[in-house]
């Protein structure tokens, strides 16, 4: 039942939720042309209703393998929520902190030897040694 929640939260369910996320990782390249990119997230802020979640969207104003600026909102307790693309879903970065007044969000992007750590820890986990 769908009663009481909102229609992000019901894509994100029905969508997104679903979807197993794969993790490619950026090359440098690919970093310096996120700058423009409308990017997406769903996080849980403490300023807004409850423990609702809410859809944030954003532009990515700079990119670098360091980190990943934009100008999506951030509050208290969205911290470590993942941000998207909106053009493809794919995930870029992990928000770590916010600017001034909440906004301009500050991302760890999703790197080519982070998703390489990632694939072998998951590689570990679903085929132990025995």
């Amino acid at each position: 039942p769908d009663n009481g929640k909102s229609r992000d939260y019901i894509y994100y369910q029905k969508e997104f939720a679903s979807t197993e996320i794969t993790l490619e990782g950026l090359s440098d390249e690919e970093l310096y042309q996120l700058v423009g990119k409308k990017v997406y997230s769903f996080g849980y802020p403490y300023n807004y209703n409850g423990y609702k979640q809410y859809k944030f969207t954003g532009e990515v104003t700079y990119a670098s393998k360091d980190f990943i600026k934009t100008t999506l909102p951030a509050y208290g307790g969205q911290s470590g929520s993942a941000v998207f693309l909106e053009e493809n879903n794919k995930l870029i970065g992990i928000l770590s902190k916010g600017g001034e007044d909440n906004k301009d969000a500050i991302l760890e992007p999703i790197t080519k030897d982070i998703a390489r750590w990632y694939k072998n820890k998951k590689s570990l986990i679903e085929n132990p040694v025995q």
